[in-house]
């Protein structure tokens, strides 16, 4: 720190205050009576000496030792004029005394000027030594986030490959993304339908389970990801130049978006997505886990769908694409179970078409097939979540109604008895009109076990066929 100006003016002060006390000493005692004409150039010159003395203190600069000559030199004058040397003792003390203030002064100044500088630069050394400590520590945090995330992909891999079940699966690799990378409201995954070529939402995972999904065939992001067959990370979905059509809040359920395609060699097999209600949420290594997540399930993703075809075709009528008799009993067993527990109803359907024989001798079996497969679609048309269709063997059909009384299951099979009644099929560019006849029977009322609910609703059918076909019994 340097001599403050205040510090100068006083040490100055009380210099130049010394001055005139030394002048009033060495004019009253030691100048001569007989020399008063010396007296006036004698205070002058001294004056200048003082002042010079003063000048050459207060400035420090290199320049003041010429001011000190010039006083010495007054010194030696006023000494002639007044016939008397002492005054050359005295100043040259008090020369003396003002260089060794002064040579004090600098060096005070000086350490101080230097303790600054080292104080300034420790204190320069801590800040970049905190700052260092800092960083290192959002890098260790980081590369603990990181080991944690690694360790957790090494234990997704491993479980990856011990289930074939395509619903557990799927909504394992949701769960897990949405764990592992944090920050999310939810997580979707879809698959993509390759005839189609559009997406079918599998699994989901929510934070609040108040928050609606939308669209079950993704969105504008999804469908982007689905054409480009690349990542994508989108910090503001309403200022996002690439999707302009998205920025309206009533059409937007996510502010801060990343998806990953899972692709499987050059083939996109599904789309796997995370979204955040508030922006800029994700950073571009989110999204490199997640793309790490989508390709390590690539290969267990595609397994299990290779196995849920295969069980399917087991399970599934080639020509109708309906389920087979033992499926259908297997799932009516568990339906019932779950009736009983839940304390709901069911009701069972058994549809057989009338005078099925006569469209194969008339029109051949191919004609025949035709008819199967009329009715398989007519049948989807009526059939809600949960319910299950099956072709039961032959020209007959079963549906499985879950949670339905028997009023509702009867206005459902005159819903759909009606409909096939009036919808025209083409066998042989000739338009022919196909009936049915249906029986139906409720669990429990008409029957407490699954082959018993069977038989009834057959001898309902049968009622129907006996009383003139094309009714419900």
């Amino acid at each position: 720190m340097l001599v403050s100006q205040k510090i100068k003016i006083i040490t100055g002060l009380l210099l130049t205050l010394f001055f005139v006390l030394s002048l009033a000493y060495l004019y009253n005692v030691t100048l001569p009576l007989n020399k008063t004409h010396y007296f006036l150039p004698a205070i002058f010159i001294f004056s200048a000496y003082i002042f010079a003395i003063l000048s050459g203190y207060l400035i420090f600069g290199k320049w003041s030792i010429f001011l000190v000559i010039l006083s010495v030199a007054s010194t030696v004058f006023l000494a002639d004029a007044s016939n008397n040397f002492q005054y050359v003792f005295f100043s040259f003390a008090f020369i003396s005394a003002s260089l060794a203030s002064q040579l004090y002064l600098k060096k005070s100044n000086a350490f101080r000027h230097s303790s600054a500088q080292k104080l300034s630069e420790l204190k320069r050394e801590t800040n970049q030594l905190r700052e260092e400590f800092e960083r290192n520590k959002e890098l260790k945090l980081s590369l603990e986030k990181k080991l944690e995330r690694y360790s957790e992909l090494k234990e997704l891999t491993e479980t990856l490959s011990s289930s074939l079940n395509l619903k557990d699966l799927t909504h394992f690799i949701t769960d897990e993304a949405f764990q592992i990378i944090g920050k999310s409201e939810r997580a979707l995954l879809f698959l993509v339908d390759d005839k189609k070529q559009t997406l079918d939402l599998t699994a989901s995972k929510k934070m609040d389970d108040n928050l609606k999904i939308k669209s079950k065939v993704g969105d504008i992001f999804d469908r982007w990801v689905l054409e480009h067959q690349r990542p994508l990370i989108i910090s503001d979905t309403s200022k996002d130049y690439r999707f302009p059509s998205y920025r309206s809040k009533s059409i937007r359920p996510a502010e801060s978006v990343i998806i990953a395609p899972m692709m499987l060699e050059d083939r996109l097999i599904g789309v796997l997505r995370l979204e955040a209600l508030e922006r800029n949420i994700y950073a571009v290594d989110d999204l490199r886990i997640l793309c790490v997540i989508a390709d390590i399930s690539c290969v267990a993703l595609n397994n299990a769908l290779l196995y849920a075809r295969t069980e399917e075709l087991a399970i599934k009528d080639g020509l109708t694409g309906l389920y087979v008799q033992r499926y259908f009993k297997d799932r009516l067993r568990e339906e019932v179970k779950r009736a009983t527990r839940k304390e709901y109803k069911l009701s069972l359907l058994m549809i057989d078409i009338d005078n099925f024989k006569h469209y194969n001798d008339k029109y051949g079996h191919a004609a025949g097939d035709l008819v199967l497969q009329h009715i398989a679609g007519s049948l989807h048309k009526f059939a809600d979540t949960g319910d299950l269709i099956a072709r039961y063997g032959g020209e007959e059909f079963a549906v499985i109604l879950t949670e339905e009384d028997k009023e509702k299951a009867k206005k459902v099979a005159g819903n759909i008895h009606r409909h096939i009644a009036k919808d025209s099929v083409f066998l042989r560019n000739q338009k022919t009109y196909v009936t049915v006849s249906i029986g139906v029977a409720t669990y429990p009322d008409d029957a407490s076990k699954e082959n018993d609910l069977i038989r009834m609703a057959d001898a309902n059918l049968y009622k129907a066929k006996n009383e003139g076909k094309n009714k419900v019994c």
